[in-house]
């Protein structure tokens, strides 16, 4: 993961406060995470689940989880490029 990378794309998030505690100052875990998911019948299946960016305030560690398949699409300038909203539907769906 490109951390660098995912900060341009995350580059607004500076200007939400935390929801928990106001502060704007923010921390990107260099490791993505895997939301679990839960299949129609209530159980697990290992491995599966969505990946996620972990962002955490650095204040009071409010956690906030990103989609990493977006940010992933964001390109050199962390703008990102047309079409990403439809494949983005077809990868959730």
């Amino acid at each position: 993961m490109d951390v660098e990378r995912i900060k341009r794309a995350l580059a607004t998030l500076d200007q939400h406060p935390c929801p928990m505690c106001g502060h704007t100052d923010w921390i990107i875990s260099g490791d993505q995470a895997l939301l679990q998911s839960i299949g129609g019948d209530g159980g697990i299946t290992l491995g599966r689940g969505v990946p996620v960016v972990i962002v955490a305030c650095t204040t009071c560690g409010y956690i906030n989880l990103h989609w990493a398949p977006t940010l992933e699409r964001f390109g050199a300038e962390g703008e990102q490029g047309t079409g990403h909203d439809q494949q983005a539907q077809k990868e959730s769906g």
